[in-house]
């Protein structure tokens, strides 16, 4: 979905396109209500991944464009900081939710709702009206996945495997290797605190468009993280592990962000964002079924 995204984010209406991506997205949350049995909610499962790859698309290219461009490549990491803290925070709120309720369908009730006010906070936004691209003659490669930018694709995708494995299988290697049967959350929680802490530290770097300095510097602090939490099975270095790890996403995909935008053209803003989407999806889905 995510690369067709693009290409439709680039040439319709991008506020229109939102709204009706978002809606989707929060419906679907209604359908894990009502699903009676296994069969349904993995159909409902398969199904919302559709409109949560199109909005996501969608809402970081409205995001450029209500950004000034002087200011551009540090709200890009502040935006790409709230996706990576959104995805870390939420396993330990949800754990915490479920010990305290034991029940689904409340974890269920709170998404939709928090879906819902995204909707509502979506329509409040004034987003310029982008120039729409119009086909001219056969329709290249380029307007589903920005091939110069391929070397980045790569890039990002490696690391995504890597959060892939790590993210799926953490609570069994808790549980079977470290004797840890109620980490999960704290660890999440840590990860949460090293993302936030990579924008007090790379806010200025971006500021002054140092983004190749930050992509590295995140880079090489997320390589330490994996490493130790591979050559340290142990209490100290899995909780260390969590907090550089965050740190090193919180710098590398901001950063990458920036590049990937950099690379493509203005009219290519959607396709620059479904482009790295799906390097890390194809990156992070690798490593669920290889892990």
């Amino acid at each position: 979905i995510r690369p067709f995204s693009g290409y439709v984010v680039d040439r319709f209406n991008r506020k229109k396109v939102l709204m009706i991506c978002v809606f989707a997205f929060a419906a679907c949350f209604a359908g894990y209500l009502v699903a009676g049995t296994l069969l349904m909610f993995g159909i409902v499962r398969t199904v919302h991944g559709g409109p949560f790859g199109a909005a996501t698309v969608a809402n970081s290219t409205a995001a450029i464009d209500v950004l000034p461009s002087s200011r551009r490549t540090e709200g890009l990491g502040y935006y790409g900081l709230s996706n990576n803290l959104a995805m870390a925070v939420a396993p330990s709120i949800g754990i915490y939710i479920y010990e305290v309720c034991h029940d689904f369908r409340v974890l269920f009730w709170i998404a939709l709702v928090v879906a819902i006010i995204g909707l509502f906070i979506d329509a409040s936004v004034k987003i310029p009206v982008n120039e729409i691209v119009r086909s001219k003659g056969k329709i290249s490669l380029d307007r589903f996945f920005l091939t110069r930018a391929w070397l980045l694709a790569v890039n990002i995708a490696l690391f995504g495997f890597c959060f892939g494995v790590l993210s799926n299988y953490l609570a069994i290697y808790s549980k079977d290797v470290m004797g840890i049967t109620s980490g999960t959350g704290t660890y999440f929680a840590l990860l949460s605190v090293g993302l936030f802490s990579s924008r007090l530290q790379g806010a200025k770097a971006l500021r002054q468009g140092r983004v190749t300095h930050n992509a590295a510097y995140g880079m090489c602090i997320a390589l330490i993280g994996y490493t130790l939490f591979v050559a340290c099975p142990n209490r100290v270095g899995y909780y260390l592990s969590a907090c550089l790890i965050g740190l090193g996403n919180g710098h590398m995909y901001p950063a990458f962000l920036n590049m990937f935008v950099a690379t493509a053209r203005h009219d290519q803003r959607g396709t620059a964002n479904s482009s790295i989407l799906t390097s890390w999806d194809l990156g992070f889905g690798i490593g669920i079924l290889l892990g």
